[in-house]
């Protein structure tokens, strides 16, 4: 579950400005949703613009994923 705290802000680093991100689909390897850091992932990729799509069997869903989850372009469950 270290992805989201190590990998997301690298790729955030990499990608952003120089090779801009147009979209990202979260997904795989396990629910999303029970990652305690997924609302500040969804809610840095509204802050950069990104089309952001989710996956997920909506094991573990706070009022705070839930509004993050607004922001997505779509949401499959």
């Amino acid at each position: 579950m270290a992805v989201a705290h190590v990998g997301f802000p690298l790729v955030w680093k990499w990608a952003w400005p120089s090779r801009p991100i147009g979209s990202l689909c979260i997904s795989g390897g396990g629910d999303p949703s029970l990652h305690d850091g997924m609302p500040q992932v969804l809610n840095k990729s509204q802050q950069l613009n990104v089309q952001t799509s989710f996956v997920t069997n909506m094991i573990k869903i706070s009022e705070e994923l839930a509004e993050s989850l607004m922001s997505c372009r779509w949401v499959a469950m």
